[in-house]
């Protein structure tokens, strides 16, 4: 599956710290997004995971709080015409939304 595929080049992207492996991922990375018709496009969810790995507080990550800063971006694709604005939500993945309720509930 392409984006999986994506995903996870992104996300071994973000942790490699090998100079040579990381250019070869971002590399892989692009030529695989360029070079075949699929798109992949980065979402907040993507960079939520990313802070997770790095060991951000999860209760610092509230989908209220990012879907209130999206709202001025919102209305600004909405103010040049935009279509399918309602695109641009934040939705915590869901192994994050079970991950933190598992914690919560220990």
């Amino acid at each position: 599956d392409f984006k999986a595929i994506a995903d996870f080049l992104f996300y071994s992207i973000s942790v490699c710290t090998e100079r040579r492996l990381n250019d070869l991922l971002v590399k892989s990375f692009f030529d695989l997004c360029k070079n075949y018709g699929f798109s992949w496009r980065l979402q907040l969810r993507h960079i939520v995971t990313v802070l997770q790995n790095y060991g951000i507080n999860p209760s610092l990550v509230k989908e209220s709080f990012f879907n209130k800063q999206l709202a001025a971006h919102r209305e600004a694709l909405r103010s040049v015409g935009a279509k399918n604005v309602s695109d641009f939500s934040f939705n915590l993945p869901s192994f994050f939304k079970t991950r933190k309720s598992k914690k919560s509930s220990s």
